[in-house]
This record gives structure tokens, sequence and C-alpha cells, in this order.
């Protein structure tokens, strides 16, 4: 079996073009992570887990685990036990 080779021809572009950028963005909503707290050590620690602001009343969370890097234990948690972290702009 033999390679075939295709040779340009002249009324082929030699560039590919680039579409237009789109105007404007979509806007996404905020996003903070889900948080709870340390049963052992009182600290507020990170789950892994982020949710939408404008969602977060409408959202079901149960039987979830987190390891704690506070103290090295795996917690079990509801969303009872969460809330979204506080990001304010400084």
């Amino acid at each position: 079996m033999s390679a075939r080779r295709i040779a340009a021809t002249s009324s082929e572009p030699s560039f590919v073009p680039v579409p237009p950028a789109l105007p404007n963005p979509v806007p996404t909503a905020p996003i903070a992570r889900i948080m709870i707290l340390c049963p052992a050590t009182n600290d507020p620690i990170p789950t892994g887990l982020e949710a939408e602001v404008a969602s977060w009343q409408d959202r079901s969370l149960s039987y979830n685990r987190v390891f704690c890097p506070s103290c090295k234990e795996t917690h079990y948690w509801n969303k009872g036990q969460a809330w979204l972290e506080n990001r304010q702009a400084s």
C-alpha cells in the first residue's frame, strides 16, 4: 500500500479564519464555597463543594462527608449544618 500525496492548489486558503469574539459573555451567578464547623475544633472548614448563592435555599444536601484539615478526621454533615462562605471584596 502506498501513501498518496495531495498537493495544495492556489484556490485553497492557506489560513483558517478565526470566528469573531462574542460581544458580551453570559454573566454567571455568584458562587460560594459550602462550609461546615469542625465538631472537634469549632473551626470553619470547606466541604469541597460550591453552590450558586441564588439557588442555595432550593438545594438539597444530605449524608455528605468531608475530611477535616483541622482535626484530621472525617465528618458527616447535612445542609442544616452548612452555610455559604461570605466572600466580600476587601
